[in-house]
């Protein structure tokens, strides 16, 4: 118990989550500067554990909070939308020499922008509506998914960015459709949910 207050989030989970939003400068910089380079991968795992630790931090201390969850999502996607845009620009997940995704859509390499992008604003319509109106915030389970599913992709693309390191075509092909298949779930879901929250607050 904590006398009936809310603990506010520490200076800890703050830095922790505002850790990726530089780090995605860092990492476009680093892609930018030309390919293969041996520094995003751990740049990218450091994201990934600032995201695990924050979020440790919160439950380990009851410090959990509607602001601190959206600053975390925030944080979140902008290291996601700016890497994965970087690897888009330089054809991490279709090549046009040995892709076949690129050779149905010349674009396919920013998939994984555009649906992380859809899944997102689909939350942020729900969360935004759900605070002006008070309607009840259930977990997504499909933006769950979603949301680990980003991780493992854009770690999959730090590995092919790595000397030597690339999972090859068999991996990052079926890898970066199917994350961008699970975060157009994942905005579906949120819109189902945001249509359910409404639908139940007209007949209370």
């Amino acid at each position: 118990m904590n006398g009936g207050r809310t603990r506010q989030p520490s200076t800890e989970q703050h830095v922790l989550s505002l850790l990726r939003p530089l780090l995605a400068l860092v990492v476009w910089r680093r892609i930018a500067g030309g390919v293969p380079d041996a520094w995003v991968l751990p740049l990218v795992v450091i994201a990934a554990a600032s995201d695990w630790l924050d979020g440790r931090l919160a439950r380990r201390r009851g410090s959990e909070s509607a602001a601190g969850k959206l600053l975390d999502n925030l944080c979140d996607v902008s290291f996601l939308a700016v890497t994965f845009a970087a690897m888009a620009r330089v054809h991490v997940w279709s090549d046009p020499v040995w892709g076949s995704a690129v050779r149905y859509w010349r674009g396919a390499n920013w998939l994984p922008v555009i649906a992380l992008a859809a899944s997102f604003g689909a939350y942020s319509l729900r969360w935004a509506l759900a605070a002006r109106f008070r309607l009840p915030m259930a977990p997504s389970r499909h933006g769950r998914t979603a949301g680990v599913a980003n991780w493992v992709l854009v770690l999959l693309g730090g590995l092919a960015l790595a000397p030597h390191g690339s999972p090859g075509p068999w991996v990052l092909e079926p890898a970066f459709v199917t994350v961008a298949l699970l975060n157009a779930s994942a905005a579906l879901d949120n819109l189902k949910l945001l249509a359910l929250a409404v639908g139940s607050s007209r007949h209370r």
